[in-house]
């Protein structure tokens, strides 16, 4: 949207002279400004230059060796417009000026030679100096003539055509909830509060009376469609070009001048906000009108001569044989204002914002006018934009006439919104506090109504701010907007911030995580889904009363919620296998559980498993991490017969080690040794272990290593005789570690070898050779009583 300083002025005195500080103002308390464009500037170097002579070119049929002159010198110029003609005003373009080159590429001139001829500058179109909204051409090759503008060859073309306006280009979505500002009028309200314009007198309009009845029966059927509407008949029109200021000031907004008429109501919407349309008596043969919404299916012919088929609820105008407005939006092909127009009835109506969005977007077709009624137009401004329209008709048309009475019917009730607002919460939630007599000052020029004392005010809210202004803290932020964020003293909060302590089960998991990686172990994240079908290859026996189904899966496969991790995990180990024939995956997740017919419970779990690699590497890691390991009691029938074993903590069974079963590797086509462990992490986080390192001084008294090579029968665990030398002793024998075990050719069969290492060492003294010697023996007989044969 674009808003012109020139035209501001017609309602106040810009008593700010830098325009640069205008933007930032307006972009810090108003809207974002996109742009500042200073007309005329891209017209440097081009001046009204005089044509004084033509000759045919030498070298080229269809261009003319010309002499330009701008009242003291002659130029001359290669130019190959259809046009020329001696003695004509055209806009000449010196070497250094910045020019369009076919239609789009920016060109700076510069002396060159043409066909041998040597050409200094441009004599140019329209377009090529960007003024074709201006002077629009018929054919793109014809000079633009300024012979009957009387202008003075060698003045500077911006000087000539009064292009010394400045324009702001203001962001559409900065103010979307702000339909008062779509408008010169209201930008100039809030120039005024930002301090840098002052009003002037109001110059005042009566329009002439007319008691005579409409020519026309209009009926308003949709009222909710409709909340205000205005019209008028007017005699005695002419059709012809706009003013030279109309035209100026719509084509530095932005849109194209057409006709007086048209350009009228284009001026008035930009001025006041209020989109008015002229319909052409003559051409519409009805005289019952009648706005309704549209039924599905209808169509109506544009003024663009477009068709649009219609969906339901669109507003439409209709004189009972076809609809001839898409109101809102695009008046109809067949009632527009032409060359011929001499009657029209002009109207004002406020129509709903939601139905005029719906309707523009429904059928991809997008107005100026469409785009002001989706922000809600003040009821108000029907009369104030019908008036404006009025006065400017009977003043650019002589023997135009008012017709009629003006219609007026309200369908929606004037609302009355008055506020209250305590100065005390302009303090508090401002930060600053500010004089009564500024907080009315802002309030006054905006347009509010204030009443009341320097503690709390009644605040009438204006018909224009209705829809955005509903409670006292909207007229705070109204306050603190004019006053400007940016002299508001920022102070950062000072408060006292207690860090959140982090819950053990996160931090038991994650350090869970950083040891197993540093084992070697991968982590993996599979789907909280499975199928029946993954439940029976993993040898799950089925519990429909503890699994939960899904009521909308996205395929069969994914129609349960997992009980367990080791399905997902067989089937990632079977996938990497096609990569890999060694590795080492974990994962940490949940599994789900129905209890009862509506309840459900989210347990935490842990699965581990080694590929390709022996029971004991996954019972070291378990040790390693802290765990007990028993034999199985009752190992499942997923299990590898003899290779099952339970996981203790602090007493409690928290889970099992095995390997899995040959025929479930069989399911998954496996070829390998795999051996999970499985773990209940909602135990051990019950449990409320504290994972936080605890201070143990160094001992300061050498220890004594011996080791131990015993032989064992093969089915034994290491760890019984592990638990057997610690026995012995416990207050010197602090370590004890596997470091080898043998079990090939040269042992006996059934027989395995265990060496292990043996540490003894005394917290209070230096122990002895005798002593360590007499604990040593102890082992050696105890390990011999238990079965174990010393080699």
């Amino acid at each position: 949207m674009k808003i012109s300083l020139n035209w501001l002025q017609d309602f106040i005195e810009i008593t700010e002279s830098d325009h640069e500080k205008i933007k930032d103002l307006v972009t810090e308390r108003i809207a974002e400004v996109e742009t500042l464009e200073k007309q005329g500037e891209h017209l440097e170097n081009v001046i009204v230059g005089k044509i004084t002579e033509i000759k045919d070119h030498p070298n080229a049929d269809k261009l003319k060796l010309t002499t330009v002159s701008d009242g003291s010198e002659s130029y001359k110029v290669v130019c190959g417009g259809s046009n020329l003609e001696e003695g004509m005003l055209v806009a000449y373009a010196k070497v250094g000026a910045v020019v369009k080159w076919h239609g789009t590429d920016i060109m700076k001139l510069e002396k060159i030679k043409l066909r041998g001829e040597e050409s200094y500058g441009m004599v140019c179109t329209s377009a090529e100096v960007s003024i074709e909204e201006l002077f629009p051409q018929k054919y793109d090759h014809e000079i633009v003539d300024f012979t009957a503008l009387n202008f003075k060859e060698g003045t500077p073309l911006a000087e000539a055509l009064n292009l010394n306006d400045s324009v702001l280009d203001v962001d559409n979505h900065a103010i979307t909830n702000r339909g008062d500002l779509f408008s010169h009028s209201g930008f100039a309200r809030e120039m005024v509060a930002i301090g840098v314009g002052k009003w002037k007198k109001k110059k005042e309009f009566k329009v002439p009376e007319n008691n005579s009845p409409i020519p026309i029966d209009i009926n308003i059927e949709c009222k909710d469609a409709c909340s205000r509407y205005m019209g008028v008949y007017l005699t005695g029109i002419e059709i012809g070009e706009s003013p030279e200021w109309i035209k100026q000031r719509l084509s530095a907004c932005g849109i194209r001048p057409i006709s007086n008429i048209v350009d009228i109501t284009n001026y008035v919407m930009l001025e006041t906000g209020m989109p008015t349309h002229a319909f052409d008596l003559d051409q519409i043969t009805g005289k019952k009108w009648t706005m309704r919404k549209s039924k599905k299916g209808e169509k109506v012919v544009t003024l663009d001569e477009q068709q649009h088929e219609l969906f339901e609820d669109v507003i439409i105008f209709d004189d009972n044989s076809e609809i001839f407005d898409l109101c809102g939006i695009m008046g109809g092909f067949n009632s527009g204002v032409n060359s011929k127009t001499n009657k029209v009835w002009l109207h004002s109506p406020v129509y709903h914002p939601t139905m005029i969005r719906k309707a523009m977007r429904g059928l991809g077709h997008i107005s100026d006018a469409g785009i002001i009624y989706e922000k809600k137009v003040d009821d108000e401004l029907a009369q104030v934009g019908l008036e404006r329209c009025i006065e400017l008709i009977l003043e650019i048309c002589p023997n135009a006439k008012v017709g009629s009475k003006i219609m007026d019917e309200r369908n929606i009730k004037p609302e009355t919104r008055v506020l209250n607002l305590r100065n005390s919460q302009v303090t508090r939630l401002m930060g600053v506090e500010l004089p009564s007599k500024e907080i009315e000052k802002i309030l006054n020029d905006l347009g509010f109504e204030t009443k009341g004392n320097k503690e709390e005010y009644e605040v009438t809210v204006p018909s224009w701010r209705l829809a955005d202004t509903n409670i006292e803290a909207d007229l705070i932020e109204e306050i603190a907007r004019v006053y400007g964020y940016n002299n508001i003293p920022s102070e950062m909060p000072k408060m006292d911030i207690t860090p959140i302590p982090i819950p053990k089960k996160r931090v038991f998991e994650r350090e869970m995580k950083e040891k197993l990686t540093s084992f070697g172990f991968n982590e993996i994240y599979t789907f909280a889904f499975q199928g029946p079908e993954l439940e029976e290859k993993s040898g799950l026996i089925p519990d429909k009363e503890g699994t939960i189904e899904i009521e909308n899966p996205i395929s069969s496969d994914m129609s349960l919620m997992r009980t367990s991790l080791l399905p997902r995990m067989l089937e990632t180990v079977e996938s990497n296998l096609r990569y890999k024939n060694t590795f080492r995956l974990f994962e940490i997740s949940k599994t789900y559980h129905r209890m009862g017919a509506s309840e459900h419970v989210e347990r935490d779990g842990m699965i581990l498993a080694t590929v390709n690699e022996e029971f004991r590497e996954l019972e070291g890691v378990m040790e390693a991490l802290g765990f007990t390991i028993i034999p199985s009691k009752e190992p499942m029938p997923i299990h590898h017969p003899g290779r099952s074993a339970d996981l203790i903590l602090r007493g409690k069974n928290i889970g099992h080690l095995a390997e899995v079963h040959p025929k479930i590797l069989k399911n998954f086509d496996i070829k390998t040794r795999v051996v999970v462990a499985v773990i209940s992490l909602e135990v051990i986080h019950e449990m409320n272990i504290d994972n936080r390192p605890s201070y143990k001084e160094i001992n300061k008294y050498p220890s004594i290593k011996l080791d131990i090579s015993i032989s064992i029968p093969e089915k034994n665990l290491a760890i019984d005789y592990m638990k057997c030398i610690q026995n012995t002793d416990k207050k010197l024998i602090t370590n004890i570690e596997l470091i080898d075990e043998y079990s090939g050719d040269k042992m006996e069969k059934g027989k395995r070898a265990l060496t292990y290492s043996i540490t003894y060492q005394a917290s209070d003294r230096t122990l002895t050779e005798e002593e360590v010697s007499a604990v040593h023996k102890q082992v050696l007989d105890k390990l011999t009583k238990n079965g174990a044969v010393i080699r």
